[in-house]
């Protein structure tokens, strides 16, 4: 078993940003699971957990630069709940590359 999350990280006419309320729901939901089920999220736009380390980070990066939205602890509840293994984001078309974030991996991908 595993339990999946795709989030909306904004963008078009909503604000580019994952507010306070967004990360409350979101612990939420997590708290709903069992602590030893596995989780994953996926969401469009990078927030600031998606920075990319030279000689840490591993894969293609084509773009010099990326726009950050403001994450008010998304990617730490991930963190914080000892469950999540990987958090895929999008919308950056030339970066196909994976960092850790302290144990997690945090995925630029292709789209």
């Amino acid at each position: 078993a595993l339990q999946i999350f795709f989030l909306d990280s904004g963008g078009g006419t909503l604000p580019e940003a994952v507010d306070t309320s967004q990360v409350q729901w979101f612990r939420d939901q997590v708290a709903r699971g069992s602590p030893e089920l596995p989780a994953v999220a996926f969401q469009h736009i990078p927030t600031s957990g998606h920075v990319y380390k030279n000689n840490v980070c591993t894969g293609f990066r084509g773009q010099n630069s990326i726009e950050q939205i403001r994450d008010d602890g998304l990617v730490d509840a991930m963190v914080e709940s000892g469950r999540f293994h990987f958090l895929g984001v999008g919308h950056i078309h030339g970066d196909d590359y994976c960092c850790p974030y302290e144990n997690n991996n945090n995925s630029h991908n292709n789209k």
